[in-house]
C-alpha cells in the first residue's frame, strides 16, 4: 500500500532573527517586536509546524502576553506587518521564572511564504527560541 501519511521533517531549524543569527534563546526587550529574517516556503509542503519558547528569569512580574505573528506575503518580497490588522496573531502568556512552549501549524493551503514575528508584550525581557518543521504527504504511487 502507498504511504500516503503525513511526513514530517526528522529534525526543528531555527528561525533566523533580526542579526540574523539562530534565533536561540534571544532576549526580547519589553514592548519590543522583532521579525525573523527567514523566509518560510510552504511549496509543495501541507504545512509548517513552529515551535516557541519563552523563558522569562525571574526578573519581575508578567502582566502581559506574547504576540506570535504569522506574516504572510503579498507579492513575493512584501510581508504583512506585525500588529497590524489582518495578520494572523496567536498570543500566550509567558510565566515568571519558567519556559513556556507554543506550537502552531501554518497551513500550506494559506500560505505560500510567510515569516515570523514576537511581539512582546509581557512587562519582561524574554528569551526566545523559534524553529519550524514541515510536513508534506507522499503522492500515492
Amino acid at each position: 500500500m502507498a504511504d500516503t501519511g503525513y511526513n514530517h521533517a526528522d529534525s526543528w531549524t531555527f528561525v533566523q532573527d533580526a542579526d540574523p543569527d539562530d534565533w536561540d534563546a534571544t532576549p526580547i526587550g519589553a514592548g519590543v517586536t522583532q521579525t525573523g529574517t527567514t523566509v518560510i516556503s510552504n511549496d509543495l509542503k501541507t504545512g509548517t509546524i513552529i515551535g516557541v519558547s519563552a523563558y522569562e528569569n525571574n526578573t519581575g512580574d508578567i502582566d502581559g502576553d506574547i504576540i506570535i505573528h504569522i506574516l504572510g506575503d503579498t507579492d513575493g518580497t512584501n510581508y504583512e506587518e506585525p500588529g497590524v490588522a489582518g495578520n494572523w496573531q496567536i498570543a500566550f502568556t509567558p510565566v515568571r521564572n519558567a519556559t513556556v512552549y507554543k506550537r502552531i501549524f501554518v497551513p500550506g493551503a494559506e500560505y505560500d511564504d510567510f515569516k515570523v514575528a514576537i511581539e512582546n508584550q509581557s512587562g519582561q525581557e524574554v528569551a526566545m527560541d523559534v524553529r519550524y518543521k514541515q510536513s508534506s504527504i507522499p503522492l500515492a504511487s
